[in-house]
């Protein structure tokens, strides 16, 4: 009987204490700006994502099928008496990832995202009611091209087919007694009104979507309205599922998820908590299976609505975040696209995605080369890898191979003087656009793109480091004078960087200036990647850290760290990499901390990091819920740039690493 009573409290202690707390609880929020910030849709909308201000989210919410097209808004109305049009904002509401709620006294939404679909639906209190959809050829406003979308409207039942390639986005609606399309929201409006003047000419409409990317689809209907948005090779059998069954699916999609593959935490702080299962729901919500152009296989996007494509840095990031995950083979996952787009020159693009032509891509390579590139971080991501249960002789060879080619293309293509450091030829390969240490290196007028070259410290900090985990591999893989090469190379470019770069009289490395071979002399928050060394002068990183690190006049802020040195004339608060706080970096710092051992700096950082990153509360009220977002103001904490950025999501890293006690 004993042994019984304790087999089965081992029974439970295992049930309760290996399975995540009741994802309800944590993950619900109620807060007013999920209106905005929420993973059904979070588009920031024109004209693009680089403002610190996003527009709240109209009832219905935003759709889309990325990199294609979107839905950027869906607004409801109804008719009062007198004719009096209203249109509805809500005034409550409750999101979980696998359904929102949002209402006021007259209608109720709720809306659902699964795979390749999204489903909204509208109850009302009123009679008359209409939803207005604006449709568009989702092209970023500003650097995409416009992609060839053809549309159909199929009247009698109540959908409409935009299709590109192979794939249709088909929009279906059930409930409406009358449905058009207009290239305006007004005459649909003024249709719904009552007024007899005005006539839809469908095949004008067209024409208008055709050239402009743009259109209103109005549905007039009494009580409930439910629109379903599938993307589907086969528009003609559409899966219309039921609104509930679709999220309760989605609901057991993510509970399946925390507890198969999210570790368990200790912590009962309430925010770390929060961030954490907040973090790796808008983690796991961008990634994505592939399947075509340059993206065959699964990858993290970088963002859902303004980066859907696989970045070459950005996945070193994602990465490591992902080696915490129980599945040993996901943190792995970007090495598949990477290999299969490498170019015969040995480059891989910055970035790449699925509406890419596979063909194209190479018969232009083939001829031309590669130029594209972004930093070489997955040095700093082989540190962490190689230490997880994931890491194996497969992995090993095909990692080699790959990385072996990139940076014989790396040498060829960007050491312009023949020095062994790299250099970047233009801003946006740094991945730091309008850094101001590039500022003095452009031709007159401009502020981003085309530069003088420049070698920069973090990137040949990284590439020493890739040497070393070459040489390491290709050891391992019986190339053993391959491996003596690596290695003199990554001693070399430690010795150049500690030559050239370190700045004596200001404890500071700095970048240089490949024409004159002078520093530049900017501080910025990649002066700390120098931690990263190999064989890191100890006495340099501690004036690093404590000189410039720790001063409350240039990095440490009230949310530190800025991106450049509050002491610096260039300073601002808000404009991207001028000053405010990226957390991808943060982390990175926090990670050169620890291999220093500076683990109590580390810590702090850490949690000052999560604290800018996660929910808010005041009198335990939640004033703002967490934000995923590129960066944040190093005084005030606000999220800036575009939401549901997956590097962000690194705060999992930092709780697990240095909070979960």
């Amino acid at each position: 009987m004993k042994y019984r009573i304790i087999l089965v409290s081992l029974l439970f202690c295992q049930f309760v204490f290996g399975q995540h707390p009741n994802l309800d609880s944590i993950l619900k929020s109620s807060e007013l700006s999920f209106l905005v910030h929420n993973h059904v849709a979070s588009h920031n909308p024109k004209p693009h994502g680089w403002e610190k201000f996003t527009h709240a989210q109209s009832p219905l919410g935003r759709f889309v099928f990325p990199q294609i097209m979107a839905m950027n808004s869906g607004e409801v109305y109804s008719l009062q008496d007198k004719g009096l049009l209203t249109q509805h904002t809500t005034t409550s509401q409750n999101w979980l990832p696998w359904l929102f709620e949002a209402e006021n006294n007259q209608i109720k939404v709720r809306r659902t995202v699964g795979k390749d679909i999204f489903i909204s639906e509208v109850i009302s209190s009123n009679d008359k009611n209409v939803a207005i959809l604006n449709m568009n050829s989702f092209t970023d406003y500003y650097y995409r091209d416009k992609n060839d979308i053809s549309l159909t409207f199929d009247k009698p039942n109540q959908r409409f087919i935009f299709k590109w390639k192979d794939y249709s986005l088909l929009v279906s609606i059930s409930g409406a007694y009358d449905i058009n399309m207009s290239s305006t929201s007004q005459p649909l409006l003024r249709k719904f009104q009552g007024y007899n003047d005005v006539v839809f000419i469908d095949k004008s409409t067209i024409g208008c979507w055709n050239r402009n990317g743009d259109i209103f689809i109005g549905a007039s209907f009494n009580k409930k309205l439910t629109i379903t948005f599938e993307v589907t090779k086969t528009p003609e059998n559409p899966r219309l599922p039921d609104f509930m069954t679709s999220v309760d699916s989605e609901k057991r999609y993510w509970t399946d998820f925390f507890n198969k593959k999210v570790p368990l935490l200790k912590t009962n702080d309430k925010i770390i908590k929060e961030t954490y299962y907040n973090a790796w729901v808008s983690l796991w919500s961008n990634c994505w299976e592939g399947g075509d152009g340059l993206t065959p296989y699964s990858y993290i996007a970088s963002s859902p609505f303004m980066y859907p494509s696989q970045f070459f840095w950005d996945e070193f990031h994602h990465s490591i975040i992902l080696s915490n995950l129980k599945d040993t083979e996901i943190p792995y996952q970007f090495i598949k696209n990477m290999a299969a787009i490498q170019a015969p020159d040995g480059g891989i693009p910055g970035s790449f995605n699925f509406t890419q032509d596979f063909n194209e891509y190479f018969e232009r390579v083939a001829k031309t080369g590669s130029t594209d590139m972004q930093p070489l971080l997955i040095g700093v991501t082989l540190e962490y890898l190689k230490k997880k249960p994931g890491w194996s002789s497969n992995k090993i060879e095909i990692l080699y191979n790959t990385f072996n080619r990139y940076i014989t293309w790396l040498y060829t293509n960007r050491d312009l003087n023949k020095n062994g450091l790299v250099e970047y030829t233009n801003s946006y390969q740094s991945g730091t656009d309008d850094s101001p240490r590039f500022d003095n290196l452009y031709p007159q007028g401009n502020h981003i793109g085309n530069m003088q070259p420049i070698e920069t410290l973090e990137q040949n900090v990284w590439l020493s480091l890739m040497h070393y985990h070459l040489s390491e591999m290709a050891n391992k893989l019986g190339k053993a004078n391959e491996s003596k090469i690596h290695a003199q190379k990554a001693l070399t470019i430690e010795k150049l960087l500690e030559k050239d770069f370190w700045n004596e009289t200001d404890g500071m490395y700095y970048d240089i200036n490949t024409v004159t071979h002078q520093q530049i002399k900017v501080k910025t928050e990649f002066t700390f990647m120098s931690m990263f060394l190999r064989n890191a002068r100890k006495e340099r990183i501690k004036r690093l850290v404590n000189e410039h690190l720790l001063n409350p006049n240039e990095f440490w802020l009230a949310y530190p760290v800025p991106s450049v040195a509050m002491s610096e004339s260039s300073f601002t608060k808000d404009i991207m990499w001028r000053g405010p706080v990226w957390p991808n970096i943060n982390w990175l710092i926090c990670l050169g901390l620890e291999k220093q051992g500076y683990t109590d700096v580390a810590k702090e950082l850490a949690l000052k990091t999560v604290r800018m990153v996660g929910p808010q509360y005041k009198d335990n009220v939640c004033v703002r819920s967490a934000r995923f977002n590129e960066w944040f103001n190093p005084i005030t904490g606000e999220a800036y740039g575009n939401e549901n950025v997956s590097w962000t999501t690194c705060v999992t890293d930092l709780i697990i690493r240095f909070l979960d006690k």
